[in-house]
């Protein structure tokens, strides 16, 4: 994984200079980037996290499983995210996130916050 340089720092309101979302991005890092909202399957698909990625904002349309392993579809280290729910997950720390339908296929509505 790429070194993540988080720049920008913001005073907050108590004084202490602290990171803060400078824009959003709806396309991940793949070669060929991958934009929300994205198809998927019940077949693994990967997230690449973009350079300077804090957070990823995650809402897919049916069941979808998410992991930081490479294989949420077959493995058993995933969480379900339920139809139609939204979550944010902090990604400053990790390459890749990895998605497949738990049961379906759908689309998954995304964007990641960059500092």
């Amino acid at each position: 994984m790429a070194d993540k340089v988080f720049g920008g720092l913001k005073p907050s309101a108590n004084g202490p200079r602290i990171h803060t979302g400078s824009s959003i991005s709806t396309s991940d890092a793949t070669t060929v980037a991958q934009d929300s909202p994205l198809a998927y399957t019940t077949a693994n698909l990967t997230l690449a996290i973009p350079t300077n990625a804090a957070e990823v904002s995650l809402r897919p349309s049916t069941d979808l499983r998410v992991s930081a392993n490479s294989d949420p579809a077959g493995g058993d280290s995933y969480f379900v995210m339920e139809a139609g729910e939204r979550i944010v997950i902090g990604v400053a720390n990790i390459a890749n996130l990895y998605v497949a339908g738990n049961a379906s296929a759908g689309t998954l509505q995304f964007y990641f916050i960059t500092v």
